[in-house]
């Protein structure tokens, strides 16, 4: 089945598709990665160091240390973004230069397009306007205080 979404953070760009095992498979990969990376950045998460017991020695090395990790968070956010716009060139089929739309949203942006897409192509029972009726309803939701 083919399926058209419009994208509001590209003026409404439409981006047509179909629910292939090969994109559901793709967009499913994308889903656990993300969520493994959430997971992987918890686990990983190191305790605090009291510097006040280190030596000037070891406090270069864990600024260093530092620094090399910010380095290869970046390195590999990088590279999750390129993996991110691939695949949805790959769905959208786009190709060259098309798939440069795509790096004019955020990060974040290009997670709730990889939403909106799973959402779509894993239950077909879902149209475009319900899936946007149903954002407005979450929006709404969360913005209300939560009687105590």
């Amino acid at each position: 089945m083919e399926i058209t979404i419009k994208e509001p953070k590209l003026n409404n760009k439409e981006f047509t598709f179909t629910d292939s095992v090969r994109n559901q498979k793709l967009i499913t990969k994308m889903m656990i990665d993300g969520y493994k990376e959430r997971v992987d950045a918890q686990d990983n998460e190191q305790p605090e160091v009291d510097e006040t017991k280190l030596t000037a020695e070891e406090i270069i090395d864990l600024e260093q240390k530092r620094i090399e990790s910010q380095i290869q968070n970046w390195d590999d956010q990088l590279k999750k973004i390129d993996s991110i716009i691939n695949v949805f060139a790959t769905i959208f089929d786009l190709k060259g230069k098309q798939k440069e739309i795509l790096e004019n949203l955020s990060f974040n942006d290009l997670g709730e397009l990889l939403a909106h897409v799973s959402v779509l192509i894993n239950n077909p029972a879902i149209s475009e306007e319900t899936y946007w009726e149903l954002m407005k309803a979450g929006e709404s939701k969360k913005s209300q205080p939560v009687e105590g």
